[in-house]
């Protein structure tokens, strides 16, 4: 699995603490099962951008960016507004002052010229303005002529951007409380393997910031038609790249695999997960200053289409 990094293409959302606490945060919502910390769960806002990242093939000049801001007034909120994301960044000028985007599509290895073929990929958005909708990920690489790894996905990623922030004006950290991701998904895969590593997963992944800046990723596998991750030890671990470079990576496999064609609820307690891989995530425990930066919902292949229409996503840390 190649890391991937959450930094935006297009300018991002790293707005300092003190601009926020000078234009005040907005009411964090109270569920009855704990707080969350999107600004749109769901989603429920056409308020979004396309990240696209080059790892194995050369980025080419792209048609124009795939992007919305049609509900941006939605999620018009203070502790939103970033001035990295002025336009040109994001095309997005509220009554609160410029702001990114609520959500993104992120991509790796395809280039603009890439969507809505096949070999290619699609991120369809279905449903009204403002209200609930369904997400499309089509991740289709098996005509493509070579293994690379091709990924679709849906981010919500950076505080005052998709994440909210403490009252204090602080990142959420891994150990403020429970962090469980959740959301609906139905997968269909819509081709044969073609590669040696028979690759076709949807995983949901969790970007978080270690207090010495060194970024940890934990996935967990949802599917895998393809049975690419072999279990290599305790607690259904699959891979781990033993912390090396700027970060620890572990890949797990869930003990409820999705089946094919059905829509199906996925629930992720990423603090327990951290509590229980602490040994593969630099030998720390979740902790307040384990910022949170990015919960991802992530197609990936290799040789292979698959499908993963998405919804109802939420991220909420109980006490």
């Amino acid at each position: 699995m190649r890391p991937r990094s959450p930094r935006r293409t297009v300018p991002g959302a790293a707005t300092a603490v003190a601009a926020l606490l000078a234009v005040g945060m907005p009411a964090v919502p109270a569920h009855a099962a704990g707080t969350s910390i999107l600004f749109d769960p769901g989603p429920r806002t056409r308020c979004f951008s396309t990240v696209r990242e080059f790892y194995g093939v050369a980025r080419t000049a792209d048609p124009a960016n795939h992007h919305s801001k049609e509900a941006c007034g939605a999620v018009d909120l203070p502790g939103r507004v970033d001035s990295t994301c002025a336009p040109p960044g994001f095309p997005y000028q509220g009554a609160a002052g410029p702001q990114c985007p609520a959500w993104d599509f992120v991509t790796v290895n395809w280039n603009g010229a890439d969507f809505g073929h096949r070999p290619g990929y699609t991120t369809a958005v279905a449903g009204p303005p403002s209200g609930g909708l369904a997400l499309t990920l089509d991740n289709d690489s098996a005509e493509a002529g070579d293994c690379l790894l091709r990924e679709t996905s849906l981010s919500y990623q950076y505080p005052s951007s998709s994440l909210r922030r403490r009252p204090d004006g602080s990142a959420y950290g891994l150990g403020d409380g429970h962090l469980r991701v959740g959301y609906t998904v139905r997968v269909e895969l819509r081709s044969g393997f073609r590669c040696a590593e028979r690759r076709a997963i949807l995983t949901t992944d969790l970007v978080y910031l270690q207090p010495d800046g060194r970024k940890n990723v934990i996935s967990v596998i949802a599917y895998d038609p393809g049975t690419s991750a072999d279990l290599t030890g305790p607690d259904r671990v699959t891979w781990d790249n033993h912390c090396a470079g700027d970060g620890c990576r572990v890949m797990v496999l869930t003990e409820r695999p999705l089946s094919p064609g059905v829509d199906t609820r996925v629930d992720v307690d990423f603090t327990d997960l951290a509590s229980r891989l602490r040994d593969l995530l630099g030998g720390r425990a979740p902790d307040r200053d384990s910022r949170l930066i990015a919960v991802q919902i992530v197609n990936s292949t290799r040789g292979a289409d698959l499908r993963a229409t998405v919804s109802g996503v939420d991220a909420v840390i109980t006490p």
